[in-house]
């Protein structure tokens, strides 16, 4: 039998690293959510996601309040409660609706609150004295997020739009990225997380479904013969149904993205700096099937940055030149720029881009010039990549602890000599910290025996699933190992094999998953044997090498 190939990556992982890449880590796949959950994840159209510190709450960013009224909110809201007792929420005025829905939170709910989750009521108490389109925005967010009321996703779009319409720069941002998404859910992180009605319509009614099940679909009680060229000639016109009504979808979407554009660009021209951070992604990468324009999403992100030190925006720039860069390395000014950005954003707090200071320019011989916030001074100075990396540990990166754990494991990277201690204390906070890849290597320690760790198949395994369920791929394969092997376990070809095509799926070009599949395939292990598919990857495994081969001599 041939022997499966395990994924251990600790003593080789410095040798695979692209300093030039955004991380060693796996990359893992985001559900769309996200968004990308978009997830949209916290920050809408990136999903920066694993970043524990990252940049700002997108809610605080989109909401920056006024909280120089000295006047009483708390009786101004009381003296409001009792109009319109009799009246339902479609009666009610915006300010009307919005007070009620503030007294009740702050009545049966401020004593449960968070610290944070009351200092954005207090903002919200201090919006009832200003203009009735911020309201309309507050509004919008409760019903899409489902705050002591229903979600609803076209109440909540409703009320983005009249703030928006009003000329509101956080209306006009919702109901842009809103109409782009084509849901208002996901905008913003959770307003009052300790609150949230997560009660939603989970029924789901698809109208647009015209080809039906085919000929079993069509009622035949025996007593009469079915008609063949009868269904053919239905069949066919459901088809054509469904295309046009495809061509008008996509019409009708492109037109609903377009209008969401012009949306962020009005609030983008109002210096609202999410707006333009959005939009500036948006138009960079062309995303949602929008036209690139490499300029004028360079432009707003460069607004965003340079005049409201937006951290966002400057990780983007940063990540687009250093990327830009990567592919084109005789551009020096894109290199300059990249550094510019990124140091920027660490100085701001953001970890990835100290992160990506630390690990990308590792040693390498890149001059501090240029990027001294425009002094004429050009400071000879290395970039000191260890220090970066301490900092982005310091601002709560969770890949930093694993990465810098590496250098001190093989006394590389200017970290001086080789030191276990260090290597397990910065793996260790990297485990705490939710790491995919400081768990699988935490996991390979143990299955090992080897660096101050007793062997044990059963903890291996289980740091192996652990890092498989944040969607490890390397992690996947181990996993698939010790079920193969019955390693901490019961020997289980089924449960090997599935966790190959896990890994395959998240990583097509993983060659121990690809090698292992084969072999599942062609000694019908876990899985039917399957001549045909062992094949199809060893063709996939050739076809990798042949790429790998052309790249090295290129």
């Amino acid at each position: 039998m041939n022997k499966l190939k395990f994924s251990f990556n600790t003593l080789r992982v410095l040798k695979r690293i692209n300093y030039n890449k955004r991380s060693f880590c796996i990359s893992i796949p985001k559900p769309i959510d996200s968004n990308p959950t978009i997830t949209v994840p916290p920050t809408p159209i990136i999903n920066n996601s694993n970043n524990t510190n990252n940049n700002n709450n997108n809610y605080n960013n989109s909401n920056n309040y006024n909280s120089n009224s000295n006047n009483n909110n708390n009786n101004f809201i009381n003296n409001e409660k009792g109009n319109n007792k009799n009246s339902n929420n479609e009666q009610l005025s915006s300010k009307n609706q919005y007070i009620k829905l503030l007294n009740k939170i702050r009545d049966d709910y401020t004593g449960k609150m968070t610290t944070s989750e009351v200092e954005k009521y207090i903002q919200l108490e201090q919006n009832i004295l200003e203009s009735d389109e911020l309201i309309d925005f507050h509004l919008g967010t409760f019903y899409a997020q489902g705050i002591l009321v229903e979600k609803n996703n076209e109440i909540a779009l409703e009320y983005f739009r009249k703030s928006a319409d009003n000329n509101n720069s956080k209306g006009q941002f919702a109901y842009g990225l809103s109409l782009i998404f084509n849901n208002t859910e996901n905008l913003f992180k959770p307003l009052f997380p300790t609150i949230i009605n997560n009660s939603s319509n989970n029924s789901i009614e698809n109208d647009n479904i015209l080809l039906g099940n085919g000929w079993v679909s069509i009622k035949n009680n025996g007593e009469e013969q079915f008609d063949y060229k009868k269904w053919l000639k239905e069949e066919r016109k459901k088809s054509i149904l469904f295309k046009e009504n495809l061509i008008k979808d996509e019409i009708k979407e492109r037109e609903r993205i377009e209008k969401g554009l012009r949306y962020l660009h009005l609030s983008a021209i109002q210096n609202f700096s999410v707006a333009q951070f959005n939009l500036g992604t948006i138009l960079l990468h062309g995303r949602f099937n929008v036209d690139r324009n490499e300029k004028q999403g360079l432009y707003w992100l460069d607004k965003a940055s340079t005049d409201f030190d937006d951290i966002n925006s400057t990780l983007e720039l940063g990540k687009y030149y250093l990327s830009t860069y990567s592919t084109d390395t005789s551009n020096e000014e894109h290199l300059i720029l990249a550094l510019k950005y990124l140091i920027k954003g660490s100085k701001l707090g953001d970890s990835e881009s100290s992160f990506l200071l630390g690990s990308t320019f590792i040693n390498r011989d890149i001059k501090d010039k240029e990027i001294n916030d425009g002094d004429d001074q050009e400071e000879e100075q290395l970039i000191d990549s260890i220090k970066f990396l301490k900092l982005s540990i310091e601002q709560g990166n969770c890949k930093a602890p694993a990465f810098l754990a590496l250098l001190y494991l093989d006394g590389v990277g200017g970290v001086g000599k080789k030191n276990i201690e260090r290597f397990n204390h910065y793996l260790e906070l990297g485990v705490e910290r939710g790491d995919s890849t400081a768990l699988l290597i935490l996991g390979e320690q143990y299955f090992k025996g080897e660096n101050l760790r007793e062997q044990s198949y059963k903890k291996a395994l289980q740091l192996f699933i652990d890092a498989s369920n944040l969607g490890n791929s390397d992690a996947y394969i181990n996993q698939g190992v010790c079920h193969f092997n019955g390693f901490g376990t019961d020997v289980d070809y089924s449960k090997a094999f599935y966790c190959y095509q896990n890994a395959f799926n998240l990583n097509n070009k993983s060659i121990a998953a690809i090698s292992n599949l084969s072999n599942m395939y062609k000694l019908g292990l876990g899985v039917p044997k399957s001549p045909e598919n062992s094949n199809y990857f060893n063709s996939l495994l050739i076809k990798i090498h042949q790429e790998s081969y052309n790249s090295n001599n290129n």
